[in-house]
């Protein structure tokens, strides 16, 4: 059994990161106290938070994308292309339930096939999500993670 755990954990690192529940008020407030030890504290954490839906949208964010070997340039296995493409992410902004009046607000970035998924929630529902922990924005007031989902 061990093993098998191993083998999951090796194959998908994600399945065995821990996930901390927490709250987004008070990554807010430790981020207005001091970003700099709040990203520090938070680098690389997989989160788990429950909000009230704010909003939704796409945004557009450019990726590289790296083509190998044979279809790229066939007969020449070690050459390769890079190329920067427009993808568009889905995302959430998400209020702490039990804090609304005071703003403490957390933007949730989705990967583009989770779209539909996240088409599906409006404005007002109540959501778990755990995403990982990216950093701070507009002045440590807004909490960023990325690669999330909808529990």
């Amino acid at each position: 059994m061990r093993s098998r755990i191993l083998s999951l954990c090796i194959l998908c690192p994600l399945a065995c990161a821990s996930v901390r529940q927490t709250e987004i008020a008070p990554l807010v407030a430790e981020g207005k106290a001091s970003e700099l030890a709040a990203v520090a504290k938070h680098r690389g954490e997989r989160l788990r938070v429950t909000g009230l839906v704010v909003s939704s949208g796409l945004r557009s964010v450019n990726q590289t994308v790296v083509k190998h070997g044979p279809e790229v340039f066939p007969g020449a296995p070690s050459q390769s292309v890079a190329s920067t493409q427009s993808v568009q992410h889905p995302y959430l902004y998400v209020a702490d339930p039990n804090d609304r009046a005071k703003g403490a607000l957390l933007l949730c970035y989705f990967r583009p096939e989770q779209l539909d998924v996240v088409a599906l929630i409006v404005p007002g529902t109540r959501v778990e999500l755990t995403g990982m922990f990216q950093g701070y924005d507009q002045g440590a007031t807004l909490v960023v993670l990325n690669t999330c989902d909808v529990e």
